[in-house]
């Protein structure tokens, strides 16, 4: 599916959807090859055992998780 992040610059992407919780509370996307990973969620703070459980679930996608970066989130 092309998706477009509005803070990374250029054209939207190819993303796979990797893994979602059943209920659609967060889900682990990343690109076909394996540069791009993001953990989306729909509360602005994902509990580090999901967080960390959803890393090394891209780890062993060989996903390179040394530079995934945690952006802070604030409610609106």
């Amino acid at each position: 599916m092309l998706v477009d992040f509005p803070s990374v610059p250029g054209d939207p992407g190819d993303y796979w959807i990797l893994h979602f919780a059943e209920n659609g509370s967060y889900m682990l996307v990343g690109d076909p090859a394996r540069e791009n990973l993001y953990v989306l969620s729909r509360t602005p703070v994902l509990g580090p055992q999901k967080y960390n459980g959803l890393l090394g679930l891209a780890e062993q996608m060989c996903f390179d998780i040394s530079q995934v970066t945690l952006t802070e989130q604030s409610c609106f």
